[in-house]
């Protein structure tokens, strides 16, 4: 083999090897406990064999402590040596890392830049970009980035469906937002969005004080999700006028579900009947 090829091979060689050795003391460093001692043991890795992927470790730690504008710096680095997802991940990083210190416009630029790349990482680029433009006061910008996750499916539908409504909801298009709101409910059924969602539409239709009257009372709860939960079951079996209610009692917060409002004692009477006969049990309230 002539002495050139020789060379090479062997730089190639020394060059996976060491590419090897810093995967493996970045699994070993990873199992440490003591932040200080990962960030130490971490620099010093990157002092003897300056890599990439130490790099984008050290930008994540200064991320998770708060210095922002270190982290922007050190993620834009690694990512300018890294390839696929890493380098897709170490820019959505910068520009995260830019908003949070401060530098919003700057970190906006890399997020929608990003999020127009054809990467594993476009949509929670794009779903960032979104709640930064809430924080400039840019709500239309904002949805218009939203209603693109919702529309596009994947991970980020149902989040950016419910950031939409409540993006509508600030741009005063209500009907829009609750026909969002139901959309979730309907689609997303036992998840957090539509948990979210559907406090939201109870929150809806329950604004301000109740209407005075009698109620038929059906459950109450002391936790709200479990009665926003129960209120939604019955509203989707074809129960009408169900309302979720908040009250202090003895010092607890208690969260009845009530149909109604009535006019009077014996229209309450009448349904709370009809409600026995469907093997729903409940008591008669009055509101004032």
């Amino acid at each position: 083999m002539p002495k050139a090829m020789t060379a090479i091979v062997s730089l190639l060689v020394a060059s996976a090897l060491a590419h090897a050795d810093v995967a493996q003391r970045l699994e070993e460093i990873r199992t440490l406990q003591d932040g200080q001692a990962y960030f130490d043991d971490l620099t010093a890795l990157q002092r003897e064999t300056p890599d990439a992927r130490t790099l984008f470790a050290i930008a994540e730690y200064r991320f998770a402590v708060g210095a922002y504008a270190q982290a922007a710096e050190d993620y834009a680095a690694a990512g300018a040596d890294l390839k696929g997802e890493r380098r897709n991940l170490a820019r959505v990083g910068e520009g995260l890392s830019r908003c949070a210190a401060g530098d919003v416009e700057s970190g906006l630029a890399i997020l929608e830049r990003e999020a127009k790349e054809r990467s594993s990482q476009a949509d929670r680029a794009r779903y960032l970009a979104a709640q930064y433009r809430i924080e400039t006061g840019e709500h239309q910008k904002a949805l218009e980035h939203a209603k693109r996750l919702a529309n596009g499916g994947g991970d980020y539908a149902a989040p950016a469906k419910l950031l939409a409504a409540r993006l509508l909801q600030v741009l005063g298009r209500k009907e829009e937002a609750r026909d969002e709101l139901q959309s979730i409910v309907k689609e997303s059924p036992g998840t957090g969005e539509a948990t979210a969602a559907e406090k939201a539409l109870f929150q809806y239709d329950s604004a301000g004080a109740p209407d005075p009257g009698f109620y038929v009372q059906i459950a109450s709860f002391s936790q709200e999700e479990n009665a926003i939960r129960f209120a939604a079951s019955k509203r989707e079996e074809g129960m009408g006028a169900v309302q979720l209610f908040r009250e202090e009692r003895d010092g607890r917060l208690l969260f009845p579900v009530r149909v109604g409002p009535f006019e009077t004692e014996e229209q309450a009477r009448e349904a709370e009947a009809g409600l026995a006969k469907r093997r729903i049990e409940g008591n008669v309230v009055r509101v004032r």
